[in-house]
């Protein structure tokens, strides 16, 4: 095995171990019930039927397939399945970024690291993942037609016709198809008059292309509805206001810090490289750093434009700076021998690390510190005690865990709305007004984080505690 090769496939087993992780998230509860009531059923969900706030509304998911997967993958394998999708798709995701670098394979490998571990913040096993991977793949398409007039664009429609079934995030396509489109244009306008024939064709096909993607969002259970579902989410002011991921990064918390790295890296190789910037690279940079910086969960798509504009510049750096390198670069004199030997030892780590968060323990521990396990343990032998007001982060887990109690509310912001979840965080901050709001959904029990602001009001106005750890406290309302 050359150095070259080893270098490249310990950087995927790396990433493959840093992902390999217990990946379970809040939200994950909810979609395996959703991809569990789909199975059973045979149909598609298009009403909600796990709340009593918003029982029987419309409520129309583009993930519907990816719900499918998660649930059929936890059925097969439970955690540790779960656990391996994740891996596998943040791995699947930086290949493809990978096929559109060129470059020195340290350089390579350094950058994919940053990347992936910029992008950390994001991995869990839900479907968003699956954008993260689709955005990775449309990336590397885009790129080499830009790039190197290699015109694959004819996968995208399909992927986008998949994509529009597995999450709302298929929106990045379309960023992605825009940013390139008028990068082309530009190449057309400051192109030399006689080559710009070939530009024009070029600018042609991705019209066409984009046109082709329009139409094939239609493929799904909703029709050109979904068309509009990514506007409905992110003009959620909720979303700012109260979720974490929809808010913009806080760089005192140390996952948050490789964003500014991988941001400086890349300003560093712009700046030093001694090779103009590109339209498409501008365009790359400043709209995905601009979308990072405005919530978290972007960071992550940033991690897989970055590594393409730091090769490039990076590579003309390094052969401007040291013209040798690569010509006689580190660990050339090692045996293949001992390159085998150094590769099998990182694969038994990396399955080590795999077989570690693949293990039930671990999980279900990790599930206890996220979620109420007790006080679901405590209320599915006691069915019937009336309706239950639920923290927004639980909300998941109890349609899962305990569905003969439907919920007050879970992470599907775009069913219940900013005004609904104005409401929520009312009562949770003992707002004026918040038994009126009890009132008119009819609960008779809370069950909320024991630090919340509505528990000591609570309890002042004679809410009986009926189960406490923790984790959770569930208290009654009283006659």
């Amino acid at each position: 095995m050359t150095t070259r090769r080893l270098v490249i496939v310990l950087t995927f087993v790396a990433i493959f171990a840093m992902a390999s992780r217990v990946s379970i998230d809040p939200d994950t509860w909810w979609h395996l019930r959703a991809g569990q009531w789909i199975v059973q059923h045979g149909a598609i969900l298009r009403e909600d039927v796990f709340s009593y706030t918003r029982a029987g509304a419309a409520w129309h998911y583009p993930g519907w397939l990816a719900e499918v997967l998660l649930f059929g993958l936890f059925e097969l394998g439970s955690f540790g399945a779960l656990n391996l999708y994740t891996a596998a798709l943040v791995t699947l995701a930086f290949f493809f970024v990978f096929l559109s670098l060129r470059g020195d394979h340290f350089l390579v490998a350094f950058v994919l690291i940053l990347a992936a571990v910029a992008s950390g913040v994001y991995w869990s096993a839900r479907p968003q993942l699956l954008s993260f991977a689709l955005t990775g793949a449309f990336l590397w398409i885009l790129l080499e037609y830009h790039d190197n007039s290699l015109n694959r664009l004819w996968i995208l429609p399909p992927l986008t016709a998949l994509w529009v079934n597995l999450h709302g995030g298929f929106a990045v396509g379309f960023i992605l198809l825009g940013l390139f489109f008028l990068a082309e244009a530009w190449e057309v306008i400051t192109t030399p008059r006689e080559r710009r024939a070939v530009r024009s064709r070029k600018l042609a096909w991705l019209a066409g292309i984009t046109v082709a993607c329009v139409i094939a969002v239609g493929l799904n259970p909703f029709g050109y509805e979904m068309l509009f579902y990514p506007f409905k989410t992110v003009s959620m002011k909720v979303l700012q206001d109260f979720i974490q991921e929809w808010q913009s990064p806080n760089f005192h918390l140390k996952e948050a810090q490789p964003f500014l790295w991988l941001i400086f890296l890349t300003l560093a190789a712009l700046g030093f490289s001694g090779i103009q910037m590109r339209a498409d690279e501008f365009l790359l940079v400043v709209t995905f750093g601009y979308m990072g910086f405005l919530a978290g969960r972007n960071v992550a798509l940033f991690s897989l434009v970055a590594p393409a504009v730091i090769v490039r510049h990076g590579q003309a750096l390094l052969e401007k700076r040291f013209p040798q390198w690569g010509k006689r670069g580190p660990l050339q004199w090692s045996p293949g021998l001992v390159n085998w030997a150094l590769l099998v030892l990182a694969l038994t780590a990396a399955a080590a690390k795999f077989y570690y968060s693949a293990q039930p323990a671990v999980n279900q521990s990790e599930v206890a510190v996220q979620a109420p396990v007790g006080a679901v343990r405590y209320l599915s032998t006691r069915p019937g005690l009336g309706r239950v007001f639920n923290s927004y982060n639980w909300g998941g887990y109890l349609i899962w865990a305990l569905p003969s109690y439907p919920v007050f509310v879970d992470g599907r912001t775009d069913l219940y709305g900013d005004s609904f979840l104005t409401d929520y965080l009312s009562v949770t901050d003992a707002a004026p007004g918040w038994q009126k709001i009890l009132d008119r959904w009819g609960v008779t029990m809370m069950l909320v984080e024991p630090n919340q602001p509505i528990v000591p009001v609570a309890e002042g106005m004679g809410w009986t505690t009926l189960y406490q750890d923790s984790t959770s406290i569930l208290l009654r309302r009283p006659s």
